[in-house]
């Protein structure tokens, strides 16, 4: 409603723009959002899956390493401090 475009229209025109489906873009999103988190705080992966809006660890742990190349724990533990 906000685009003035059906959601049809706007999924042609976002992935002709960026490249990606909004699902797509919208997972990288949540996903750069989750390594912020692992880095600067001390939260469980758990916590950050369901803050980042994942309701599945699973599911979070393999769209965060197919993103990444890493485990959310490897890249914790490569990348914290």
């Amino acid at each position: 409603k906000i685009a003035l475009m059906s959601p049809s229209s706007f999924s042609y025109v976002f992935k002709q723009i960026t490249g990606n489906t909004f699902t797509e873009y919208l997972m990288y999103l949540r996903i750069m959002h989750a390594r912020e988190m692992l880095m600067k705080s001390n939260k469980s992966q758990v916590e950050i899956c369901n803050e980042c809006g994942f309701n599945d660890a699973v599911y979070f742990h393999r769209v965060f390493k197919k993103i990444t190349g890493l485990s959310p724990g490897m890249y914790r533990k490569l990348n914290k401090g």
